[in-house]
């Protein structure tokens, strides 16, 4: 019944401590990449579709964290401005995706631990996501949680991107989504404000 408040929370907030990036974030402190005005503003999306919802009493959520970990070791970084393989991953990576559906709309989220998505990766997990819940790609909405310690999937800042990274990202991606479908339940749309 939480997974709207537990989402917002996982994208909303920018991480502390790398380290925890999947476990520990806060609505309260957003800073670069997810703005209070997006926040505003997705809330608002968000609101609006649940009172949308409200008239039928037929709005559901669903959501899946898919792991994008590499399997397979060195893989370049990106972010660094210099050229930097990594032997192993500290932590996993994830793609946190979220499918609202109110009766007659349903749309999708998926927030990447990654620095920098194409936008070809991004139509190509949205196709495939598209292929397996019927959701338009016109209704899928992707972002990178822009950590400079991910796979690099993008040409930029001296990075080689990984061909197989590349393809693997994007199934996951589009893997992702479709079990965040799957898990569609009734769900309520709150909102708060951390304070201490």
């Amino acid at each position: 019944m939480n997974y709207f408040l537990v989402m917002i929370s996982i994208i909303a907030a920018p991480m502390r401590s790398r380290r925890k990036a999947a476990l520990t974030v806060r609505v309260s402190n957003c800073r670069r990449g997810f703005t209070p005005r997006l926040l505003v503003k997705v809330s608002f999306l968000i609101f609006t579709f649940q009172l949308a919802a409200d008239a039928e009493d037929s709005f559901r959520a669903g959501a899946y964290a898919i792991d994008i970990t590499p399997s397979k070791f060195p893989v370049p970084m990106v972010g660094s401005m210099t050229p930097k393989m990594a032997t192993s991953a500290h932590d996993p990576l994830h793609a946190r995706c979220l499918v609202l559906d109110d009766g007659k709309t349903q749309i999708a989220f998926a927030i990447v631990d990654s620095c920098l998505i194409p936008r070809e990766i991004w139509d190509a997990a949205k196709t495939i996501a598209s292929t397996k819940t019927g959701i338009p790609v016109s209704h899928m909405l992707g972002a990178a949680t822009h950590t400079h310690t991910a796979v690099c999937v993008y040409p930029g800042f001296q990075g080689i991107p990984d061909k197989d990274y590349q393809e693997f990202l994007t199934q996951r991606i589009g893997q992702g989504i479709a079990e965040a479908y799957m898990r569609l339940e009734p769900a309520r749309y709150a909102f708060g404000r951390l304070l201490w």
